[in-house]
């Protein structure tokens, strides 16, 4: 669990309680400060948000670019 804050396009860890992560992730399609320090925030989309923003649940990504 980390202090990045939850704005548009940040990726998130889905959790249930302690020792709990793994594969279920999220995007965030608007800023969602209750989640700030509760859950850890990974990632963030930098360019493309139209594509988070076209997403469903049970969609499939066929590929991911990663920026350092």
């Amino acid at each position: 669990i980390n202090r990045r804050p939850y704005r548009r396009g940040v990726l998130g860890m889905a959790l249930s309680g302690k020792d709990t992560g793994s594969s279920q992730f999220f995007f965030t399609h608007a800023p969602q400060p209750h989640l700030d320090g509760r859950y850890t925030a990974f990632g963030e989309v930098t360019h493309g948000l139209e594509v988070v923003d076209a997403l469903l649940e049970g969609d499939t990504l066929l590929a991911v670019d990663v920026s350092p």
